[in-house]
């Protein structure tokens, strides 16, 4: 319900985009969102000029439904070369591409927190690559990190598994039931 809301306006940015400012966006279709959603949880491709207005328009409706976004787990990637768009964009010769710096600031600052150690809650720009349905998406170090650690991980497990198991049949066994599922 949320989500079909939100997409009718969009739609109408984007036809502006495309009709009546001749702006193609980088997908010649004017900057089409890519939303998917399960359950409670929503992954989307925005353009930059239309981040802050999607999370503005899933706050206005959702929160009447009860929806509240949880802005530490909310996560705003701008790219994946560990460097912030922001001043790229902040730079640019393009006047339209410095409206955008300012609104993208606002809803990071306002939607993509992060907890640090000592409690602050702090602006969160993700730069490197997050993690969407567990599959990592981002830049070649951060998926090949975030796969070595998943395998660090499986080693550490199966270690403490079979050091308190002796015998070899009940060790194949917990592993063609349980590991061997879970290899691909």
């Amino acid at each position: 319900v949320i989500l079909k809301q939100i997409n009718e306006h969009h739609k109408k940015r984007v036809d502006t985009r495309v009709n009546d400012l001749n702006q193609s966006g980088d997908d010649d279709m004017g900057g089409v969102s890519i939303v998917m959603a399960y359950i409670d949880d929503v992954n989307c491709l925005i353009p930059h000029e239309d981040v802050k207005f999607f999370l503005d328009k899933f706050k206005l409706y959702g929160e009447r439904l009860g929806g509240i976004m949880n802005t530490e787990k909310t996560k705003i990637m701008t790219s994946t070369s560990n460097t912030s768009v922001i001043s790229r964009l902040e730079d640019s010769n393009d006047y339209q591409k410095q409206l955008i710096a300012p609104d993208l600031q606002e809803a990071i600052a306002t939607y993509s927190r992060k907890k640090l150690e000592d409690g602050t809650i702090v602006p969160h720009e993700v730069i490197d690559g997050l993690r969407v349905l567990g599959v990592p998406v981002g830049n070649h170090s951060f998926c090949q990190d975030f796969m070595q650690k998943q395998l660090n991980k499986a080693k550490s497990s199966a270690s403490r598994l079979l050091d308190g198991l002796e015998d070899q049949q009940t060790i194949l066994q917990v592993f063609r039931a349980c590991t061997a599922t879970k290899m691909t």
